[in-house]
């Protein structure tokens, strides 16, 4: 089964601002920055944490695809690997 993003999407948010709490920039028109730039300046650390909370959340892994050629680098982004993961 694959979780779709009406269902992600808020629980992203909500780990998102457990990390790093700037609730007023994770509005959907900044969800295509880059996480690690510009508008949400995020730190390497905080994107560890991220990954760590997202398999604790919803019981997915990742692989090494998940964070190549910048497929992991926004938000929407995250979404896409998150919705492509089978959950059991």
């Amino acid at each position: 089964m694959k979780l779709n993003r009406q269902e992600v999407t808020p629980k992203l948010i909500e780990i998102m601002n457990n990390i790093n709490c700037q609730p007023e920039l994770y509005v959907e028109e900044n969800y295509d920055f880059s996480l690690t730039g510009g508008v949400l300046q995020w730190s390497e650390y905080d994107l560890i944490f991220l990954v760590m909370e997202l398999i604790e959340e919803f019981g997915i892994t990742f692989d090494k695809a998940d964070f190549e050629n910048y497929r992991f680098n926004t938000i929407n982004n995250v979404l896409d690997v998150i919705c492509s993961k089978e959950i059991t």
